[in-house]
């Protein structure tokens, strides 16, 4: 809206008061205070930028088109770039988001057309106030050039890519009687290495034990909901789904791993829940839901030492965004159905963590002002019963420990005896928890971390539970990598990437883990089932078969634009009849405020009756009277115009009357303009169009 606003009246500020009709220090002021609004209600950060510079654009542009002489030509050609800026910035705020798009679908379209006319139309202006010259003021060649040049514009829209004009979501329903099985002997090319089944990047079984998974796709018009592991169970998101088979969540390309792609925070803690999401001021709480304009970046710069900046890409099929702990900026996520349903696709820039358990060793004990900082993230508001339980579990398998990073290490190592099972579940009561610590010691990642978080605070250690998705080689079986070859065929944006740095998540990589905060280097990912007894051979939803969409011979309903003829000629018929009735309201209007004002014997009155006559004679088809010739001098081209010419002149120029004079005058004006109101051309045709004709309507 502040586009809408701004540029246009940064340039009316520019037309209307710069000098000399209004003093340069009240030009100035008016020009910046528009500005100045605007940031204030904008905000003062890095975002406000572009619009500071198109304010100030526009105003100087305007100002030296119309009084800076010869130059401003060259500042009207700047000045249809600088629109052109503007109105693909204005379409393409339509692809900023899902949001925008859903609501935007139909408009763009409507919004596509205006953009091009409203082009053109100030594309005249300029010429004309530039350019033009006053022998061809009547601008015949340039509606001309204009009535060319409008057709040529619209074809050229046709050539704008398929889903730019319209962006809708469709999900289908899948169809489980249609899976296709891609060949287990795919070879994937020169780019990804072919290992035995189950085996790492060096040919050892990798750390999931029997990864026995095999490749199958369904086809892109069928992938549903369910598959993409978001809405209607939770057995979708752990991989346990129908048939026993992980679907393809989304595509990571990083330069680290392991990358905790964080979704949400859960740092309250309920007596009776266990820990819970909590939206609070900090941005990361809100941030996967957050529809971004612009990019967004931390105004807050972290203390933390021991981080560094890594650029990762997202191709997702969820609409939520997933970053790893600290984000640092965040580009707006782009809508792109083509490869569907990965139809999301964004990068992010984190301060991830490069510490261990050398700098970890070193990590200072919280100070008094720190604990009051973390007080919520160290607070343990538990009933006395289930507090006893999980205290007597910190004495007896964790003990005293001597730092914060000896208590994490003795809380993790006190699970090796705990059977770990993959899977996901992040509503984790406290009861629950008593029961994995004291008779189950059976869980999967959610038990883990929602007690390793309580029992850190236990220990004097900020902590926190979080839930994303997980990003490692070790995950990465072979079947994910064929899947990832066959993704990459299709997907020209995975082939920037090297092979290494490219992860397949799915449903059976989310996760759960905690944060703990060890001053100087901030909150640190810990995996907490790392001495945890693995899950036994067959029980590994990771080695269960991976299934992708087949998007080759995908094309969405919405991509194949068929351009809306019956949509655009509604829309010039619609503009043309608005026009139309205009101009005829404004002539029979004009006439009839002439008529009024004609009827009394005054100066202005005379001059209302003048302009009178000479509109009805244009509209029946008699020479118009140009701007330059007196009333005697257009009695000269038209004879019989020459009675009330010479009747006009004289009660319009003289100054002294005999009495009654003036009287007999008005009498003889009237009455030759009753002989000449209805006067017209000779012709049949000029008969029709008297009535019709807009000749003469800025007489």
């Amino acid at each position: 809206m502040l586009w809408f606003v701004v540029v246009p009246g940064e340039m009316l500020i520019a037309f209307f008061f710069s000098p000399p009709r209004f003093r340069p220090r009240l030009f100035l002021i008016l020009g910046g205070s528009l500005i100045f609004t605007a940031l204030i209600i904008n905000g003062f950060g890095t975002g406000s930028l572009l619009l500071l510079a198109g304010a100030c654009v526009s105003f100087v542009l305007t100002f030296i088109i119309f009084r800076a002489g010869p130059p401003g030509q060259w500042a009207a050609v700047i000045e249809q770039f600088f629109l052109a800026f503007i109105y693909y910035r204005l379409l393409n705020f339509a692809r900023s988001s899902e949001t925008a798009a859903r609501e935007s679908s139909g408009i763009t379209q409507i919004l596509l057309f205006v953009c091009i006319l409203s082009f053109l139309a100030h594309g005249l202006v300029l010429y004309f106030s530039a350019f033009h010259s006053r022998e061809d003021r009547r601008g015949r060649r340039e509606f001309i050039i204009f009535a060319a040049a409008a057709p040529v514009l619209l074809v050229l829209a046709l050539f704008l890519p398929p889903n730019f004009v319209k962006h809708s979501i469709v999900f289908n329903p899948i169809d489980e009687d249609l899976p296709q099985t891609i060949h287990n002997n795919y070879e994937g090319g020169k780019r990804w290495p072919m290992d035995k089944q189950g085996a790492g990047e060096d040919g050892d079984e990798g750390e999931t034990g029997n990864q026995e998974g095999e490749l199958q796709g369904i086809p892109s018009d069928q992938w549903g909901s369910a598959q993409t592991g978001r809405s209607d169970s939770r057995e979708g998101r752990t991989g346990s789904g129908e048939g026993g088979r992980q679907y393809a969540v989304m595509v990571i390309a990083s330069p680290v791993n392991p990358v905790y792609a964080a979704e949400n925070y859960y740092s309250s803690l309920d007596p009776v829940l266990g820990f819970i999401r909590i939206k609070k001021d900090e941005d990361f709480y809100t941030m996967p839901y957050q529809r971004f304009l612009e990019t967004w970046v931390d105004p807050d710069i972290p203390a933390d030492q021991g981080r560094i900046p890594q650029n990762i890409f997202y191709l997702s099929t969820i609409s939520e965004r997933v970053v790893p702990y600290r984000p640092n900026s965040i580009e707006p996520t782009i809508l792109n159905p083509q490869f569907h349903p990965f139809d999301y696709s964004y990068q992010a820039v984190s301060l991830m963590s490069i510490t261990g358990m050398e700098q970890w060793r070193k990590a200072r004990p919280l100070t008094e002002q720190e604990k009051l900082a973390f007080a919520d993230y160290l607070s343990v508001s538990l009933s006395p019963e289930n507090l006893s339980v999980f205290t007597g579990y910190m004495d007896e398998m964790v003990g005293k420990s001597g730092s914060a990073i000896e208590a994490i290490m003795g809380i993790l190592k006190s699970f090796s005896t705990f059977q770990y099972e993959l899977g996901f579940d992040d509503s984790v009561e406290i009861e629950k928890l008593e029961k994995f610590l004291t008779s189950v010691r059976t869980g999967d990642c959610s038990e883990f971390s929602n007690t390793s978080a309580l029992l850190g605070r236990l220990a004097g250690v900020p902590s926190r539970v979080v839930t994303g998705y997980l990003a490692a080689k070790e995950l990465q079986t072979a079947a994910h990598r064929r899947g990832l070859a066959e993704l990459e065929k299709h997907i020209p944006k995975l082939l920037e990437f090297p092979p290494d740095q490219l992860y397949l998540v799915t449903t059976s990589h989310r996760h759960s883990w905690t944060q703990f905060y060890l001053p100087p280097y901030g909150w640190v990912d810990f995996e907490t089932t790392s001495f945890a007894i693995p899950p036994p051979p067959g029980f590994d939803p990771n080695s269960r078969d991976v299934v992708i969409p087949l998007i080759e011979d995908y094309r969405a309903p919405e991509d194949l634009f068929v351009f809306p003829w019956g949509l655009v000629v509604r829309i010039f018929a619609g503009i043309t009849g608005l026009v139309v009735f205009s101009l005829y309201a404004f002539r029979f209007g004009k006439q009839f405020l002439l008529f009024l004002a004609g009827r009394r014997d005054t100066v202005s009155g005379l001059k209302a009756l003048y302009r009178l006559l000479l509109m009805k004679l244009a509209a029946g088809g008699l020479p118009v009277k140009k701007d330059s010739l007196t009333a005697l001098e257009y009695a000269e081209v038209l004879p019989e115009f020459g009675e009330f010419a010479g009747l006009y002149t004289g009660l319009r120029y003289r100054t002294r009357f005999a009495e009654g004079e003036d009287a007999e005058l008005w009498k003889d004006l009237r009455r030759a303009y009753g002989k000449l109101r209805g006067l017209r051309a000779p012709g049949f045709f000029n008969i029709l169009r008297k009535p019709f004709s807009l000749r003469g309507i800025y007489l």
